[in-house]
């Protein structure tokens, strides 16, 4: 899933990169929101998502969705 949003194929995500996925696709994020991900993904602070933290943060929303399921 990663490899779709890394359109630069540098892998990690930044910001700009998730506010240019959030356009294309018309979930028009707010920057605000757009902090919140990366905050809650890669940490408070951090300026840029890996895929590791990427995989994790996937991971941790499957199991929570499967769980209440």
């Amino acid at each position: 899933m990663f490899n779709l949003v890394d359109l630069e194929k540098k892998e990690t995500l930044t910001f700009e990169d998730l506010k240019r996925i959030s356009d294309m696709m018309k979930f028009n994020l707010g920057d605000e929101e757009i902090q919140e991900v990366v905050n809650n993904v890669a940490g408070f602070g951090k300026k840029e998502i890996t895929w590791e933290q990427f995989d994790k943060y996937i991971l941790k929303k499957v199991e929570k969705k499967s769980s209440s399921l």
